[in-house]
């Protein structure tokens, strides 16, 4: 990546009793913590514990009932004054499918583009070479995305929010449905963001090979975090595994709200907005296209 940062004594995410009511359910009951520069954190714990509710509190699409979120000392609740530019956001992998001709790079080149930049400037194409080089995948930047492995998919979408050189990098469940060896390598992506200096926030259901690099965990169950300290080897709760059909309900809407957090802000390129339309058409309920109609 080869960008360090100036090191500042404020957080680059601070959580103040932060209150999150959905559908009349309070989610999230006075969550506080404060996250500072070059931290690597995990967010832990079971289905319909909070942990994507507090992901869309950060990324503003959870509705705060009281409290507040600042994202380097900006408030959540006015998002024109959050720096979106210096946040790198990977959702849960895509299922892709078949229809998804977008090659890697152009995958990765979407996230060069903002509200102030519609098109590619020169330059951008070595960028996203770079980062794909980052992740291991330099050598399949011309392949459509939908061959890829579970796996490759996923360090695209990381090369996708690493070519923006972010300062804060947040990723949801990126451990989710990859194999072994995807593991090992995203846990040494996630270490070289570390040695530059990058604040790297990430929801896991379990730790697995991101262990060694954490420097803390937060676990969450029924709302509230029920731990705050050094990465344990086994982030499993033993009362996890009931959640309630309005968490389950909740859980089906997150892989949409998140992934939609960062578009309000970062409109993308024709490639990726062909990869978000079939993102959504695999979460559970979307409408097929002949519903649509």
């Amino acid at each position: 990546m080869g960008t360090t940062f100036n090191i500042s004594t404020d957080p680059v995410i601070a959580l103040d009793h932060v209150h999150v009511a959905w559908e009349h359910d309070l989610i999230l009951h006075g969550i506080t913590a404060s996250i500072p520069q070059g931290q690597c954190v995990a967010v832990t714990g079971p289905n319909g514990a909070g942990k994507s509710t507090l992901m869309k509190a950060i990324l503003g699409t959870a509705p705060i009932s009281s409290g507040d979120i600042t994202l380097f000392g900006n408030s959540i609740q006015k998002r024109s004054s959050i720096p979106w530019q210096r946040i790198g956001y990977v959702p849960q992998r895509a299922s892709s499918g078949g229809a998804i001709s977008s090659s890697c790079i152009e995958v990765v080149l979407s996230g060069l583009l903002g509200t102030r930049k519609w098109w590619h400037s020169r330059g951008d194409r070595t960028k996203a070479l770079d980062a794909l080089r980052a992740v291991g995948l330099a050598h399949r930047a011309k392949d459509p995305l939908h061959i890829l492995s579970g796996g490759q998919q996923q360090r695209v979408l990381i090369a996708r929010a690493l070519v923006r050189k972010p300062e804060l990098l947040i990723m949801d469940e990126p451990m989710a449905g990859i194999d072994a060896s995807s593991r090992a390598r995203l846990a040494e992506i996630c270490q070289a963001a570390k040695d530059e200096g990058v604040t790297i926030l990430l929801v896991l259901h379990e730790l697995g090979e991101l262990a060694p690099v954490l420097d803390r965990e937060l676990h969450i169950r029924s709302g509230h975090f029920t731990y705050d300290g050094p990465a344990r080897s086994e982030a499993r709760d033993p009362h996890a595994e009931h959640c309630t059909t309005a968490a389950k309900r909740r859980e089906a809407d997150d892989l949409r709200y998140a992934r939609i957090a960062l578009d309000a802000t970062i409109p993308s390129c024709c490639a990726l907005g062909r990869l978000m339309r079939a993102d959504r058409r695999d979460l559970p309920g979307a409408p097929s296209p002949r519903d649509a109609r």
